[in-house]
């Protein structure tokens, strides 16, 4: 039987918006029906590189979405069991800066295909008002993300372009250096570029969301002096408790709180643990009463960015993660040994997206009053990004 508390958070879903600030990419990481978790098996035994698999499992879902009522219906009630009414969803997070435009084309032309194969069951959201609106309708929702700004290489005049396309959220960089700044997991920090500011002031003119998760602290900095606007860590961790390069000091924490910003806390093991094992919601919501002391309780929310079954499929050797990321003769994502990244390993009572409500549920056994719960679930974030695209 279900627990009263367990209970009351699905009705707090229920009444009103929640929004995962990074949620599993909906293409390929979110939702693995038994077909498409075959076909991924198959995928790896021949070797083929963990981006080319999502991108296959991606295809494989547009194609099928619009006329397999099994695979449709089961990934609708995998949504409705997490509660949750907008998941920002990524386009694009690393690879050749040569191929990224071409890329993030091709990821939201096969967005736009599986969004048409839903019927309006899950729609695209451009704003706050089209979550809440999504809310009322009994609809879901996806924002479109891009947690890289290669794609807008040298010409700035594409920030345009991803904005009539749905992009509403820009990371400056993934974890290494780009032409805007530097990444979070780069040897030095030189913080935001020159370039990197002329982006960020385009980002704003555009009210396209400027997010800091994967950047270096100085160009956290950097971005927040640079802004116009309140920027976003839209998927981090607190660095005092987890001491990982990918969390967030708490100085950049409280200045992203005081200028109006807003923090998502991750589920991601190696992010909010010393050294990657034996996560739990528990820590987690450690790590969210930290930054809510830090950078306000109004300032956070939630962005998992966990909780994936295609990586319980896949099971990947941790020491070769970096080559199963590798593209252009390069890992461009970052990781090494000593930053513990591990596919494999899961955040306790959230090892699926669907388990979205026990989160909540343990929040309010935490003692969490319900007014904050309520914000850290959704309402931050509707209110920082209504007030920031105002």
């Amino acid at each position: 039987m279900e627990s009263p508390l367990l209970t009351r958070a699905r009705a707090l879903h229920a009444a009103q918006p929640v929004v995962d600030t990074l949620a599993p990419n909906w293409d390929a990481e979110m939702y693995l029906a038994p077909g498409m978790a075959d076909l991924a098996r198959k995928l790896q035994a021949e070797g083929v590189s963990r981006a080319q698999i999502q991108a296959r499992l991606g295809e494989e879902l547009a194609a099928r979405i619009g006329t397999d009522a099994v695979l449709r219906e089961g990934y609708l009630a995998y949504w409705a069991r997490a509660g949750v009414t907008a998941g920002s969803t990524s386009l694009l997070f690393s690879g050749p800066p040569s191929r990224a435009w071409e890329q993030v084309q091709r990821s939201i032309d096969r967005s736009e295909r599986i969004l048409a194969g839903f019927d309006g069951a899950i729609v695209l959201a451009r704003s706050a008002d089209d979550i809440t609106a999504a809310h009322r309708r009994g609809q879901r929702t996806i924002v479109f993300n891009c947690q890289n700004a290669d794609p807008i290489g040298d010409d700035l005049d594409r920030v345009d372009a991803l904005w009539q396309r749905g992009v509403r959220i820009v990371q400056v960089t993934y974890n290494l250096r780009n032409l805007y700044g530097d990444g979070c997991l780069e040897r030095r920090d030189g913080g935001l570029s020159r370039f990197g500011g002329a982006l960020v002031e385009r980002l704003n003119r555009s009210r396209i969301v400027v997010d800091v998760s994967h950047s270096s602290d100085q160009t956290g900095y950097d971005a927040i002096e640079a802004s116009d606007r309140p920027i976003a860590i839209t998927h981090a961790a607190a660095r005092a408790i987890s001491g990982h390069p990918r969390a967030k000091p708490d100085a950049l924490l409280r200045r992203v709180g005081e200028t109006g910003g807003f923090v998502g806390v991750v589920a991601v093991p190696a992010i909010i643990s010393r050294d990657g094992r034996g996560a739990t919601i528990d820590l987690m919501i450690d790590h969210l009463l930290h930054v809510m002391n830090v950078a306000g309780a109004a300032a956070v929310g939630v962005g998992t960015d966990w909780g994936k079954p295609y990586y319980q499929v896949m099971r990947w050797e941790y020491a070769t993660v970096a080559e199963a990321v590798q593209r252009g003769g390069f890992d461009w994502v970052g990781w090494l040994p000593e930053h513990h990244f591990d596919p494999n390993e899961q955040c306790e009572g959230l090892e699926t997206w669907d388990r979205w409500p026990h989160l909540t549920a343990r929040m309010l056994e935490r003692g969490m009053d319900e007014r904050s719960v309520i914000g850290l679930i959704g309402g931050n974030f509707l209110r920082f990004w209504r007030d920031t695209t105002a």
